[in-house]
This record gives structure tokens, sequence and C-alpha cells, in this order.
């Protein structure tokens, strides 16, 4: 456990590493782990992962000592009927009025022929795959495998995250999970997830928006990644950035479990009241690695102890809209036209869910400004037949956007949003001089944004005309010629407003 430790720890590194550097471009898919502090109210979210498991706590939640693991696995089999898990951490939440984000599976029924793994490590569920809620009893967790349980989620006010449909791993993870299968492709990662989305719109009426790597394991064979896959499903990767605790070997007392899971939460809050503002918390809806569910015992006292320092737990989809990035937040500059964009889906933040408001705006920055995220899903259907069935693609036209010529390198991240508005008439021929990285002052800006009007044909009214003039001449007046980002979005958000956009 202590090797595993280690590597956990340059893991994180590797990937605080990678987030310094995810703030270059702006991007349609954001890794959000937490978000900008809400004002006069302290709020946070919960994630479940690996569930909806029908398989009751363990051990039952009136004992407290540790069974061995033979009976643990008595425990689980033999409990079947009564209150299982999901439903036991859905009941606890909703006494506390907290709202859960249960980040679901499809199932893990197929990840055979495989062996038991090794009980009290990474790898206890299986040699070569994960097994939930624990190995030969995959039929008891998943949508596929309870949809009336996933229904339940849902219907009991909660949210649901796609965690894949076999919780297969994206690609190799040599450090931690030398022995474990992983998806072989980006067709296999899309069809895994397309599995889990398919399914919950069609039984459950329900379209997923985040969704969450098993394992967090991002990179895909093929120099591909999770944001890569997952802008092709219009999701946000759900991070998080407080680790509830459930998933680690036991102790060798439950109560001790349970008390190392609530005493890092008590102890941050009793440190700082605020600390946990804007903060996703990691929980399992499933075992730990020693085949307990220490989570149905702690998630209550840790409920409380919110609940004493001002807390409402609500849904990672509520606090994302409500509080879209991690820098830029209420009581900032136009900070509700950044809400109102990045809402309606246009692509205004940086992959590491940065805003960076005093940024210098760039012509190739813009033109992302004005692209709706939801261009990367249709343009999926050149690649792939893994699709959404609740996507309309067709009404995207994504041959014509393929034909557009631009003067962009086509490794360039925004290649395809210049297509894009080329296709749609933002580009006038003049802006072909413009380099992608050229600061914006005012007068480039209103030129794009008067294009973009022009292209969808607007004809604006007097009222109309005399604000957009206002707003036209507050850019001209900015006393530095390059414009920041923030100085654009109240004449941005007019326009979209103006083309029926927003």
């Amino acid at each position: 456990m202590i090797v595993f430790e280690i590597l956990r720890k340059i893991n994180r590194y590797i990937k605080q590493s990678k987030k310094s550097k995810a703030g270059i471009y702006l991007s349609p898919v954001r890794r959000i782990e937490r978000v900008y502090p809400l004002l006069n109210e302290r709020v946070c979210a919960m994630t479940f992962d690996d569930g909806p498991s029908a398989l009751p706590p363990n051990p039952p939640r009136s004992n407290a000592t540790l069974a061995s693991a033979s009976s643990q696995m008595d425990n689980m089999s033999n409990g079947v009927g009564s209150l299982g898990l999901t439903e036991t951490l859905m009941t606890i939440l909703e006494k506390y009025n907290a709202v859960g984000t249960f980040d679901c599976i499809g199932g893990t029924q197929e990840n055979y022929p495989d062996k038991r793994g090794k009980l009290h490590t990474a790898k206890w569920g299986g040699t070569a795959h994960d097994h939930y809620p624990d190995f030969e009893r995959d039929q008891f967790a998943g949508i596929l495998n309870q949809p009336e349980l996933g229904k339940s989620v849902l219907q009991r006010g909660h949210e649901m995250a796609n965690h894949g449909g076999r919780h297969v791993i994206f690609g190799p993870m040599r450090l931690i999970y030398d022995s474990r299968t992983s998806l072989s492709s980006l067709e296999s990662v899309l069809e895994d997830l397309t599995l889990f989305h398919n399914f919950a719109h069609e039984q459950f009426n329900h379209t997923a928006t985040f969704s969450r790597p098993p394992h967090y394991i991002d990179g895909i064979k093929g120099g591909l990644n999770a944001y890569d896959v997952y802008a092709m499903m219009g999701y946000q990767y759900m991070a998080a950035s407080f680790d509830g605790g459930g998933w680690k070997p036991s102790k060798g007392q439950y109560n001790e479990d349970v008390e190392a899971m609530v005493s890092p939460l008590r102890k941050s809050l009793d440190a700082d009241a605020n600390t946990l503002n804007g903060q996703i918390i990691f929980q399992k809806d499933g075992c730990n690695m020693s085949l307990q569910t220490p989570i149905a015992d702690a998630l209550e006292p840790q409920l409380q102890i919110l609940k004493e320092k001002g807390y409402k737990v609500i849904g990672v989809g509520e606090l994302v809209k409500r509080s879209p990035f991690e820098d830029y937040g209420e009581g900032h500059a136009h900070f509700e036209d950044a809400r109102t964009l990045i809402n309606a889906g246009f692509i205004v933040a940086y992959k590491n869910n940065s805003f960076q408001p005093q940024r210098i705006l760039t012509f190739g920055e813009l033109v992302a400004m004005t692209t709706p995220k939801d261009l990367f899903v249709a343009l999926t259907a050149l690649k792939t037949k893994q699709l959404r069935v609740d996507f309309d693609y067709a009404k995207w036209h994504v041959d014509k956007i393929e034909a557009a010529f631009v003067k962009v390198r086509t490794t360039h991240p925004y290649y395809w949003m210049f297509k894009y508005a080329k296709k749609q008439g933002y580009l006038g021929q003049y802006m072909d001089q413009w380099d992608i990285d050229d600061s914006m002052d005012a007068h480039r800006c209103i030129q794009y944004l008067d294009h973009v009007l022009k292209a969808h044909q607007v004809e604006l009214n007097t009222d109309q005309q005399q604000e957009r003039a206002r707003l036209c001449s507050e850019l001209m007046k900015m006393a530095t010629p390059s414009l920041k980002r923030v100085e654009i979005l109240p004449l941005l958000k007019a326009t979209l407003e103006s083309a029926k956009l927003l």
C-alpha cells in the first residue's frame, strides 16, 4: 500500500503539472475539480463512483467490527433483499436535503475471463479487470444490470454521470495497473461511453453531460486522451478536489476506517470553515479494497459536519451551472455575461476550467468564443459510427464545415473552430491577413462581431442599435490598445443574443 500511495502522489504531481499547462487554449472540455466559491453561501458537491449497487452495505450498518474476508463475502451475497448501498446513500443524502452526483457504470459483467484479485490491493476486484460490486457478483451493480435502481437515482432528484460502460481503463497505466486490460483505441472508448449514454437516454430519458475516466487514466492509444473523446461526446471532465477516502484498504478495525473518512473533513473545516466552498468531494458507491463499505457509516457524520458549518450539498451540474469557472465568479466584472455564454454551450474557458479575465484577447480566442462546443459532437460523424442517439448530427452539415478552407494549421486547437466560422460567414476576406495569435483591439473585435450579425442576417431595432452603439463606444474607450478577455464579454453576449444564438 505504501508503494501504491507513492505512485498515486507521482500521478497527482504529473496531473498538476499538466493542469498548469492546460490554460493555454480555450477548450470545449474542461477538467472541473472545483469552482470559484459562491458569495454569501457555502456549497459543495459529492460524487459517488462505481454504482449503482444493489448489494447492502458491508458490514451491516449495525455492525462496526471488522469481519473476515470470507464472512464479508457471505454478507454481500446473503444480504440481497435488504436496503442496498446506493439506496442507503440516497436515503442518508435526502435526510440532509443533499443532492448526490452518482458517477455510474453500465456493468462489469462482460469483464471475463478473469481471476479474483488480491484483497487489500488496487486489484482487489480482478486481475485483468474491475468487477463491481465484487468478483462474480457483477449483476448487482451498474445501470444495465440494475435499471430500476438507475432510474430511482434520477427520480429522487440526484444526478448521474457516465463512468464508462464496462469501467475499463481508457489506456495502459503501467505504474499501478500493469496487468489490467485497457481499451484498444479511440473507437473502443467511444463505444464504451456510448453504450452507457444511449442506454441512459433510452431507458431514463437522461442525457449525461459529465464523465470521469475509470481510475482517472486519461491516455488513449494513438496519442489521444480523455479530452478528445469527451469533446466528441459533449461531456465535461468531472474531477474532484477533496478525497472522501472510502476506497482505501481497511486499517484493521471498521470504526477506524469510518473515522479515517470523517476526520480529514472535520479537520479541514475546523481550520477554515470556507475551505470546501465550491469543492467536489470524491466518494465511493461501492466497496473499498477490503470489500467493505465504510461510506455507508461515514456519509452521515460527514453531512452533519457540513450542515453545522452552513454547507448545502448540491449536484455537480448545479454547482457548475451557478459557478462555471475556477478563477472567476460572483462579484467579478461581467461574470454574469460569461456565465450566460458558457451555460449556453459556447467555448469561453480553458481546459483547466480557468477563465483568466485579465488575459489579452487574441483573434483565435475571439473565434473560439463564438463557437458552440456541440460542434465537436457533430464532427464525430466524420470519424466513427459510435454516435449518440439523442444528438441531431444532420443539422450541422459537417461536410460543408470540413470543406471550408482556412489558413490555420490542421493540428492547431482552433482549426475546426475557424472552419466553422468560415462556413458560418463570420470571417471576412481581409481577416485572412490576421494571425491567429494577434492580440485584438476594439476596432477588430467590432468588425468580427459585425460579421457574425451579418452572417445571421440580423436587423437591429432602434433600441438594439442604440445599445450596440453604446457598447461599441465603451469598447473603443479602453485605455490599452489590446483588449482583455473580460472587456469583450458585454458586446459578445449582446451579439450572440441578437443573432438568437443564446
